[in-house]
């Protein structure tokens, strides 16, 4: 969830730097398109941006001038980035559950907005999820600092990409277990990870948001305080890094040990099957590379040192539709006056799956809340940029 300033600074999985950005052996890149968007996207929101499998870009925003709750979401569909004629086709929607904030200045205390994509490009769903922290009148309980009252939602989207149309929407904000994480899966159902203290449940939803299956897991084989690091993937399977020895791979009705190996898979990564082999002294990182991994879990392909140093890793942030090209993606935060903190420097990092090396750096903004992805087809990798939700930048980088 995204709170206040901290939406700012956290819009797409980026880390931090140790040392400058700038690579001296890879030429930066200029946009080869600059688009003005004209929208009056929410800054409380995190930004998005997604290509379909067709290479069209998909940008959900919240309007921040429409106080109503009705209509005031939008999903954009361009076609066409690089091309001469650009066409827009845009969406109003409205999600089932928004309370509204008290101080109406804030919106919310709490916002994530996640979309989803089926691996056929047919359809999408949006996870919106947030809370409202409303002040209370009488001295705060009991080891409180404040008497207040939290209000949280959790709401479902489903759109229907080929007509380009809501489809459905569902308010599951009243579940009675934790949202712990969401994916697609391979067949293209949206899977929703509930936990407990002693079971994983993951509720499979259809593209009308029905719920046609509920998949048990117990908790038992992993030790509670590893459990947060266990990432749900698109094959319906658990996955839990073990220290020491190989991850835990857990299925409705068995646990797998994998293989031991260094290359780990992150909790809510979207890049399935690429990992990280990182190599940590006394907290501090001395080797940080993208790896590959087989079925068993054995390290196939592992990348040369991503450089300059990432003080807690270059993060995956987008990996295109054909699994060709990977962004990775890296900020440097300095505080003033040891009060504020803010984006001194930002950079991606084009790779190329096949080979994991790098190939491409592209400076990001400061100022601005950034989103990114890519696209490849043809030999060429486009990727694409929104900042603040209504100014995109697009790249084309040949392989």
């Amino acid at each position: 969830m995204i709170a206040s300033m901290r939406g700012y600074f956290f819009t797409i999985s980026l880390a931090f730097l140790t040392c400058p950005l700038a690579s001296q052996a890879r030429p930066k890149i200029t946009p080869a398109a600059e688009i003005d968007l004209q929208t009056h996207a929410e800054w409380r929101v995190n930004a998005q941006i997604e290509f379909d499998t067709a290479g069209r870009l998909l940008i959900p925003y919240r309007d921040k001038f429409r106080m109503s709750p009705t209509g005031n979401w939008h999903l954009i569909r361009l076609t066409g980035p690089l091309a001469g004629e650009l066409k827009r086709e845009e969406i109003d929607f409205s999600i089932p559950q928004e309370p509204v904030d008290p101080e109406s200045a804030r919106r919310w205390d709490a916002f994530s907005s996640r979309l989803l994509l089926s691996p056929d490009g047919s359809h999408a769903f949006g996870v919106f999820e947030g809370s409202v922290v409303t002040a209370k009148s009488g001295p705060p309980p009991s080891g409180a600092v404040r008497n207040v009252s939290v209000d949280t939602f959790s709401s479902l989207i489903s759109f229907d990409l080929t007509a380009f149309r809501v489809l459905a929407s569902a308010d599951v904000t009243q579940h009675p277990n934790n949202l712990a994480a969401k994916q697609i899966s391979m067949k293209g159902d949206l899977l929703l990870l509930y936990s407990t203290d002693t079971t994983w449940k993951i509720a499979i939803l259809d593209g009308f948001l029905h719920k046609v299956q509920t998949v048990n897991f117990s908790m038992a084989p992993v030790e509670k305080s590893g459990r947060s690091s266990c990432r749900l993937r698109p094959d319906l399977k658990i996955e839990c890094p073990m220290q020491g020895r190989g991850d835990l791979l857990l299925g409705p009705e068995s646990v797998v040990q994998l293989a031991e190996s260094t290359c780990k898979m992150r909790a809510g990564s979207s890049a399935f099957g690429i990992g990280k082999d990182e190599t940590v002294k006394d907290y501090i990182i001395e080797a940080d590379r993208l790896c590959t991994r087989d079925e068993s879990g054995k390290e196939q392909l592992v990348s040369a040192d991503l450089l300059p140093r990432c003080r807690q890793g270059w993060d995956v942030s987008a990996i295109s539709p054909d699994r060709h090209s990977v962004l990775t993606s890296c900020i440097l935060m300095d505080t003033f006056l040891d009060t504020f903190s803010y984006i001194s420097r930002a950079s991606l990092q084009l790779i190329d799956v096949a080979t994991l090396t790098v190939t491409t750096t592209i400076p990001l903004s400061t100022r601005h809340r950034s989103a990114v992805a890519v696209f490849h087809h043809s030999g060429t990798s486009t990727i694409a940029v929104i900042e603040d939700g209504a100014r995109l930048l697009v790249y084309a980088v040949a392989d």
